[in-house]
């Protein structure tokens, strides 16, 4: 049997806790409330998508698909594309490979390559690479 969410002795001590007016007890959003936020979760789930043809605000769809969404109906997109919005967090970066505002789980993990089949790269047109030598000096082994 679960543990009722109360620390009370007994019946009195309940009618005498829930009788105080300085207690304060968690207000719980009505489901008026929910149901109006579930548009709001879904837009922000389908920015989330894995596969790209479902993705809020991809090619195909351009990007007013995503402005169109409760959750980002307040931003100024105008101002946001001039650069004037002041962002709510901006972290502080002490190099180009500071993680750390990243959870440890992920930055303790080794960093696996995954190799490209050859014959992928073989089939596409690689003209556009022809004389290009560069190797990016932070890449891992």
């Amino acid at each position: 049997m679960p543990a009722a969410p109360s620390t009370c002795s007994g019946p009195k001590d309940t009618a005498n806790s829930l009788a105080q007016p300085s207690m304060k007890r968690k207000s719980v959003p009505s489901s008026h409330d929910l149901i109006a936020k579930i548009p709001i979760l879904a837009s922000t789930f389908t920015l989330l998508q894995k596969d790209s043809s479902k993705r809020l605000g991809t090619q195909e769809s351009g990007k007013g698909e995503v402005m169109d969404q409760p959750f980002f109906r307040k931003i100024d997109w105008n101002a946001l594309e001039r650069r004037e919005l002041i962002p709510p967090f901006k972290p502080r970066v002490q190099h180009p490979l500071d993680v750390q505002y990243f959870d440890k789980t992920f930055t303790a993990e080794r960093a696996k390559l995954t190799p490209v089949e050859k014959n992928i790269l073989e089939s596409m047109d690689q003209t556009q690479f022809q004389g290009f030598s560069y190797t990016n000096p932070n890449a891992t082994d």
